[in-house]
């Protein structure tokens, strides 16, 4: 109750009346760009993590167990971290083929885009100017199959380089290049001036890119080609080259098959990226290549450089400092070593009976999913059929896998990884490596659709619609297809526009914008639905556990149990942010923020109407409703 404000009133503005008390009561900290009831959750999970991690290793212990261990002590081994410098960093910038910016000797002449960019890809799973990767096949979820798409940027997205070349956080991200130049020993002048091409360079490659709204259609981002189709719609690069040395990666002997498929997510960048690299000098292509090498190392450098970062940082979200140092260790080792972690957190923290709790809750909505399914009036009857049945065939993987207790698949998955507990820079390098060797190497094994893709140790929840089969997208196999009837499909789009024209009229306060109605669609509607379907689950458990009769009110509580169902699932968003965050977000993410998530869905539902007895017309009531699921 002490996170409520009284004083409004639930049908002007839930969220205030669910929230206004937390939001008065709490200041973000200087090191967070938002804080909020789920973060809160995250935090004491961090220092559990902290707990477990700082245990003396045993005598005897899992060896994977003994690498988190070591991981996290050379973490936060600042002093080790000092007296190596920069000296470690320097020879993987050779390694890379020098940095211009940054080495006197480079020369034009010895550049080879494709050994540069193979060389770079023996770190990263995500490289610059383009990305290629291995993973499920979207038509074929038994298979894996090679993919190249466009990148990821160096800032968030595209949409910050795309609001003019003075605008402030572009330019602290060029200061932020430039400044880091400087410290692996650049002159400054040269520094600024190719930095800035640098920069020029990538604006010329986001323009080109797809806004994040328009990626999140699957099918349009479904065409198989071959390395040939590639190569003649994008001759710059040498394609048979990267991809034949691509699966020799890391001392791997895959060979590339002849006529081998290939999903292109974005041809169009592809072809169009031809022409901007063959219209840069290489020197700038060089520098950038490297220098998004070089933007991932601050965490494992000196003080000094993690500053230059801050600085960049708060320009970017807002934050003025860099969270206690055992805190970012702790979430790398749970992100590096996350089954090992696991495996701590779970024994120490994490009873079995929770876990049964969770399923036993999961089965019962469940059932309320296919009672919506079968209650809506816009779905015709075969594709009511199918979506029941695809409801069945849904895997719920609920706290943590099986396998985290298993010592000899827990230990296999690090086998490859090298580490001492006071170099953490070359501990960074092995784990990269080994993500990297991981996914090509995958390529020709077996799917294991009962791999997890989040550690265990996780305040979150996650989806894969390959192994998941969520998603209208995707079949009941996992399979990207299309399985609604045509009538279904136009239904549904003209209900979902209705969602997208309501949150994007929603103003974030702190950003003084407005949200991406179409970048937050998706989880919008599943708010929408969760939400119903959630209350429906709780309301047969009250039918038919407690015979129809209500719960009793809990000692001091003068509300009723429908109405503490709604308090408890708008609380949980309860929080603020920082303006410079609220701005990223909204550009980046595809949540809407807190407020949105508490007011959206609950304006669209009647239930929650009459359990605070709103009448038509109020804020929390409005005569015009968006409902999909229903």
């Amino acid at each position: 109750m002490k996170s409520m404000d009284m004083t409004v009133d639930p049908c002007a503005d839930f969220f205030e009346y669910a929230c206004g008390g937390w939001t008065r009561s709490h200041v973000i900290p200087e090191d967070k760009a938002v804080l909020g009831t789920f973060y809160t959750l995250r935090d004491d999970v961090d220092i559990k993590l902290k707990a477990v991690l700082e245990q003396p290793i045993a005598a005897g212990e899992w060896e994977a167990i003994t690498k988190a261990k070591q991981y996290y002590q050379s973490c936060i081994n600042l002093t080790a971290i000092e007296d190596i410098n920069l000296t470690e960093p320097m020879v993987t910038l050779n390694e890379l083929g020098g940095w211009p910016v940054v080495s006197s000797s480079w020369s034009e002449s010895s550049f080879n885009l494709e050994d540069v960019l193979l060389t770079t890809r023996k770190y990263t799973n995500s490289p610059p100017i383009f990305d290629s990767y291995a993973y499920t096949d979207s038509k074929n979820p038994d298979a894996r199959i090679l993919y190249v798409d466009q990148p990821g940027f160096g800032m968030p997205n595209r949409e910050y380089y795309l609001k003019g070349r003075n605008d402030k956080t572009l330019l602290a991200y060029e200061q932020f290049a430039t400044e880091m130049a400087v410290m692996f020993g650049a002159n400054e002048a040269t520094a600024k001036n190719d930095m800035k091409d640098m920069v020029d360079f990538e604006i010329k490659l986001a323009n080109i890119s797809l806004p994040s709204a328009e990626r999140r259609d699957e099918d349009k981002l479904y065409n198989l080609r071959t390395i040939q189709n590639i190569a003649s719609s994008s001759p710059a690069i040498n394609w048979n080259k990267y991809f034949t040395n691509l699966l020799r990666i890391n001392g791997l002997d895959i060979t590339l098959g002849s006529g081998e498929n290939i999903i292109s997510r974005n041809p169009e960048y592809l072809s169009l990226l031809s022409g901007i690299l063959t219209d840069t000098p290489k020197r700038t292509v060089a520098n950038y290549i490297v220098w998004r090498y070089v933007a991932r190392l601050p965490n494992a450098l000196p003080e000094r450089v993690r500053d230059i970062q801050t600085k960049y940082r708060k320009a970017l979200v807002g934050t003025a400092q860099v969270a206690p140092r055992w805190k970012t260790c702790a979430g790398a080792a749970n992100s590096n070593f996350g089954l090992a972690v696991g495996n701590l957190f779970i024994a120490k923290y994490f009873g079995a009976e929770a876990k049964v709790d969770v399923e036993n809750m999961i089965k019962q909505l469940r059932v309320a999913m296919k009672e919506l399914i079968q209650s809506n009036d816009w779905m015709d009857t075969t594709t009511k059929d199918v979506a029941k049945e695809k409801a069945d065939y849904i895997k719920p993987r609920i706290g943590y896998p099986d396998e985290v207790d298993l010592e000899s698949k827990v230990n296999k998955e690090y086998v490859r990884i090298h580490v001492t507990s006071d170099d953490f820079y070359k501990n960074t390098l092995s784990i990269w490596i080994n993500g990297v060797t991981k996914n090509i190497k995958d390529l020709r094994e077996p799917v294991d659709k009962n791999k997890w893709s989040t550690p265990p140790a996780t305040v979150n929840a996650f989806y894969d619609p390959q192994t998941n089969q969520i998603s209208r997208r995707y079949d009941k196999q996992g399979k990207l297809n299309q399985w609604w009837t045509d009538t279904a499909i136009n239904n549904f789009k003209s209900k979902a526009e209705c969602i997208q024209n309501q949150y994007g009229n929603y103003t974030v306060a702190a950003a003084n914008m407005n949200l991406n109605g179409k970048l937050t669609l998706g989880e919008n509607i599943a708010d929408n639905g969760g939400i119903r379907e959630s209350f429906k689950a709780y309301r047969k458990l009250v039918a038919t556990k407690h015979k129809g009769k209500e719960e009793k009110p809990l000692p001091g509580m003068e509300f009723s149990p429908n109405q503490l169902f709604f308090l408890n699932a708008a609380q949980v968003w309860c929080g603020i942010i920082r303006p410079k965050e609220a701005v990223r977000r909204i550009r980046v993410d595809p949540h809407s923020d807190a407020r949105s998530r508490v007011v959206g869905p609950l304006q669209n539902f009647d239930e929650f109407s009459k359990t605070f007895n709103c009448k038509a017309g109020t804020y929390m009531n409005p005569t015009k409703k968006c409902v999909i699921w229903g």
